[in-house]
């Protein structure tokens, strides 16, 4: 049986639990080890792949079925294992192996230490968020983008507009912006202010003035567009 790698724990936001996801993917396309995400369950009917597939797996099971309330108890019972294992007890027991990472660690899943433990266990639950695979990532790039590539009909009226932007737009970029707290995490260490991010996009409109530029900026807090270049957008409603 394949190797298994279950990720259960809440890092971040979505947008952490996907970068720690699309690493993982990388992993297990190299490797032939398969992915559950229960992380990911709450957010599952936004992509294609996933909106089906209970456990959020890949590779995706040829016939899926809906996510249903009772599923995401799952989610806690390997929180609860996790947890149990990493003060010791019974880890590895049953096929089951926790990985644990402490403050500041970091683990490259490329490794011959992390690949064992993978072959050598049915199921690996990595705990923590630096886990890192980087040099399968461009490998394997279009294959993580094509399995994790959104529902259709999500939001109509914005794909009407992206589809119009495709077309009359030689390039689109879409600027994160994300604020609240960034603002205080770790002294701000890693808070950009929207005015940077507006000025760098007046720096991409100015250097490259015969391209038709269409930028998007996405927040998790309001933005003054009046900051950017002409024209652009924002996906919050």
């Amino acid at each position: 049986m394949k190797s298994t790698i279950i990720l259960a724990d809440y890092v971040g936001r979505l947008g952490n639990r996907l970068y720690l996801f699309i690493h993982v993917l990388a992993v297990a396309m190299e490797h032939g080890f398969h992915v559950c995400n229960l992380t990911l369950q709450p957010h599952a009917g936004w992509f294609e792949n996933l909106s089906r597939n209970s456990w959020c797996r890949y590779p995706a099971p040829a016939k899926g079925y809906p996510m249903h309330r009772w599923v995401r108890a799952d989610r806690a019972g390997v929180e609860w294992l996790a947890h149990l294992q990493m003060e010791g007890k019974g880890n590895g027991w049953m096929g089951v192996r926790t990985v644990a990472l402490k403050p500041g660690e970091h683990v490259a899943m490329e490794s011959p230490g992390f690949l064992e433990i993978c072959r050598n266990h049915q199921w690996v639950i990595p705990w923590g968020w630096f886990y890192r695979a980087d040099s399968y990532l461009g490998q394997h790039q279009d294959a993580i983008a094509q399995f994790l590539r959104l529902n259709p009909g999500l939001d109509p009226d914005l794909e009407a507009i992206l589809e119009r932007e495709r077309r009359e737009c030689d390039w689109q970029i879409a600027l994160h912006i994300r604020q609240g707290d960034f603002r205080t995490w770790q002294n701000g260490r890693f808070y950009i202010p929207p005015n940077v991010f507006a000025r760098h996009a007046w720096k991409i409109h100015d250097a490259h003035p015969q391209k038709r530029i269409q930028f998007w900026v996405c927040s998790d807090e309001p933005v003054d567009l009046t900051q950017f270049p002409p024209g652009t957008q924002t996906s919050i409603s």
